[in-house]
């Protein structure tokens, strides 16, 4: 998109806005955050003089066109009263790492490989010097005004590095025209530093070899230590979120299972097991999608409690909502522990048999929404 965005201001046929638009529009579906990208080319188109581009009808029919496809999606999200905006409103009140400006600044570089990082520092300064390609640089000052202002993770303006990266490539080409040695040095450094990287972005390791990779290579490599790019609060795992959640869903799954299969036969008839988190919902739906599962958490709340009629509840990790004294039993059917290297709060937990219900399922489940 960025692309075709070079070419309209180089003198390209306006009709690329409708490319510009789909493409937009799609990004959108994908991900709402992309918004928040093509709010910072806007900037940037406006502060510099490609600015004319937008004087078309071409760009106002690319911008209907995109408009057109998100339409169905703002609508659902207008009539669940914004559901993503509460999510990440829900975040920045006791999940999320709220950080300053300057530690921001620091989270970029650290992200995108320390030893890397100036490739897209100096692809930004090229664009910044270039009157054909300042708005893009613009764009990028502007996405990261925006993730500072409004609390972002730092991964959010991720996606716009690959600009900034062939930037850099191309500033580097120039520099380096007539001189090889220079070039394959600059080869060598970079494919050296993304080998040293790729067990930690990529699951090319065992668990063993990773934690050793990691406390034998990365912590001595990098001056910086991994809490810097923490995104939330608790317990941060020795692997890392990233592989930590891949690990121990089928054994979770499996423990479940049981547990649900113990039940007399008139109880599993009428039986739901209530998830605390979408991981755990997620793990159940995909590796046993014949048991009834409902949870509270984001996207699930909106799907419902299905089946549930309150009698009979079997709730991984939860507290049978104890607070609201809502079931007038609860017991302990099974706690799960695993020596897998999952996350903090999948391990030791304890299944809750929740009998009795005390209020209504429309009244419980309302209290049950958890956008975090």
């Amino acid at each position: 998109m960025e692309l075709w965005l070079v070419q309209i201001a180089r003198g390209a046929s306006p009709r690329w806005w409708l490319a510009i638009g789909a493409a937009g529009g799609i990004a959108c579906e994908s991900k709402y955050s992309a918004l928040f990208f093509f709010v910072a080319v806007f900037v940037g188109l406006l502060a510099t003089p490609p600015r004319r581009i937008l004087r078309t009808r071409w760009a106002l029919a690319g911008v209907g066109l995109g408009a057109v496809i998100i339409a169905p999606n703002f609508v659902w999200q207008a009539h669940f009263g914004f559901p993503m905006w509460e999510l990440l409103e829900a975040g920045q009140h006791g999940k999320n790492i709220i950080v300053g400006p300057l530690i921001y600044l620091v989270q970029q570089v650290a992200i995108t490989n320390l030893y890397l990082a100036p490739v897209w520092i100096i692809g930004l300064v090229w664009l910044l010097r270039s009157a054909a390609h300042r708005f893009l640089g613009y764009a990028y000052l502007a996405i990261i005004g925006e993730m500072i202002v409004l609390h972002g993770k730092h991964y959010y303006p991720a996606d716009i590095y690959p600009i900034l990266i062939a930037a850099g490539g191309v500033a580097i080409a120039g520099w380096t025209a007539g001189r090889r040695p220079v070039r394959v040095a600059l080869v060598a450094y970079t494919a050296a530093f993304a080998i040293i990287i790729t067990p930690v972005v990529l699951p090319v390791l065992d668990e063993r070899h990773e934690l050793a990779y990691l406390s034998s290579v990365i912590d001595r490599v990098y001056p910086v230590g991994r809490s810097l790019t923490k995104t939330e609060h608790g317990d941060a795992p020795s692997l890392g979120q990233d592989f930590a959640d891949m690990h121990g869903w089928p054994e979770l799954v499996t423990a479940v299972r049981r547990a649900y299969d113990a039940l007399p036969a008139a109880d599993r008839a009428q039986a739901v097991i209530y998830a605390v988190n979408y991981g755990q919902a997620s793990a159940l739906r995909f590796y046993a999608p014949d048991l009834p599962v409902i949870s509270g958490h984001n996207q699930y709340w909106l799907w419902g409690y299905g089946r549930a009629s309150g009698n009979v509840i079997l709730e991984l990790g939860g507290t049978c909502w104890k607070s609201d004294h809502a079931f007038a039993h609860a017991s302990i059917v099974k706690r799960y522990d695993t020596t897998l290297p999952v996350m903090a709060w999948e391990n030791h937990l304890t299944f809750l048999e929740c009998r009795g219900l005390r209020t209504t399922m429309p009244a419980l489940w309302a209290g049950s929404k958890n956008y975090s």
